[in-house]
């Protein structure tokens, strides 16, 4: 009975130590699930928690792209508006139909949009005018001479018209109505070429030619028909024998002009029928330098020599490299006289 009692003893205190570490074990349990659960946030919490960290790890990333994204954006547009804006200057320039030297300024771009720069239309092209035009123009101007040949024509006249066709020169010639019935496909040709014809007399002789009014319009008129008759062309355009001084008076000079002739001398006289060599080529220079300044027409006195052909082309070289063109004289221009 004795040993019986202590083995319940034993049981009931064994028992209650296990049930104490129960309880103990329970209680620890119990409040470190209650802090636990107090300090943990719930699943809305949690996953609000997870998007804001998402959120903010791709805000990093996603500001990135949208500011490369917003900035390309922001350049089509401007790009586009450049655009706009230049062809509608364009637009308004054509409507109005006037030229415009103001060049438009490129907007700016980044390096990284350089190949979208809108290039300048065909029209800002034409408008924008370069700066030396005006220069070019003024240096390349023509200075205008007349070249003049008398006495002709002879057998050679048609080399010295194609000396002149070589250097795109205009010439006039005065001419004896013996040689022109001599040479008419001389004269002919010369029309053909647009080169002028004019009247130089019949007897080259100053007491026949100058013995009075009725001499001068004689040879003249006697000239003037041979002209017409072969080439078909009124020539007004007249050279006396030697120039108009000293030889002719007044009253013949009155007759010629009541006569409807135009009557020129020269102010340059190459001597080509003194020197008969390349020396007449200087002596046109020489003259030609000293009257730089002169206003009016430069009239240039030859004669159709085959001297004077022979060193033509010298003179034509020197014309030409320094800027000079020649013409052929017309009824509309004021004659050089004397």
């Amino acid at each position: 009975m004795g040993m019986g009692k202590n083995r319940w003893l034993k049981g009931t205190f064994l028992c209650s130590v296990a049930l104490g570490i129960l309880t103990s074990g329970a209680f620890i349990i119990y409040n470190f699930g209650s802090k636990a659960e107090a300090n943990e946030p719930s699943i809305g919490e949690k996953d609000r928690s997870l998007m804001s960290l998402k959120k903010t790890a791709g805000s990093i990333y996603q500001v990135t792209i949208d500011d490369l994204f917003e900035k390309e954006l922001w350049q089509e547009k401007q790009h586009a508006a450049d655009l706009r804006h230049w062809q509608k200057v364009d637009d308004e320039i054509h409507n109005k139909g006037y030229k415009t030297t103001v060049k438009h300024s490129a907007p700016e771009h980044t390096a990284a949009n350089k190949n979208k720069t809108p290039k300048s239309s065909k029209k800002d092209t034409d408008l924008v005018q370069p700066k030396d035009n005006k220069l070019k123009t003024v240096n390349s101007r023509k200075r205008t001479i007349y070249l003049t040949f008398d006495d002709g024509p002879e057998s050679f006249s048609e080399d010295i018209l194609a000396v002149l066709e070589k250097y795109h020169y205009k010439a006039t010639f005065f001419m004896l109505d013996g040689n022109i019935k001599r040479y008419p496909h001389a004269v002919k040709k010369m029309v053909k070429l647009g080169e002028s014809i004019g009247i130089h007399g019949v007897t080259h002789n100053v007491k026949l030619f100058y013995a009075s009014e009725k001499s001068v319009l004689g040879e003249l008129n006697k000239t003037q028909y041979s002209l017409k008759t072969i080439t078909g062309e009124d020539s007004h355009l007249i050279r006396t024998p030697y120039g108009s001084y000293p030889y002719m008076t007044k009253e013949e000079k009155q007759a010629v002009s009541k006569s409807g002739y135009r009557m020129w001398d020269w102010n340059i006289d190459s001597q080509d029928w003194y020197y008969r060599d390349e020396r007449f080529v200087k002596n046109v220079i020489q003259q030609l330098k000293q009257k730089s300044k002169q206003k009016g027409p430069i009239v240039i006195l030859m004669h159709e020599k085959r001297e004077t052909l022979k060193h033509l082309p010298k003179l034509l070289d020197y014309l030409s490299k320094h800027g000079y063109e020649s013409k052929a004289l017309d009824d509309s221009m004021k004659p050089v006289h004397f």
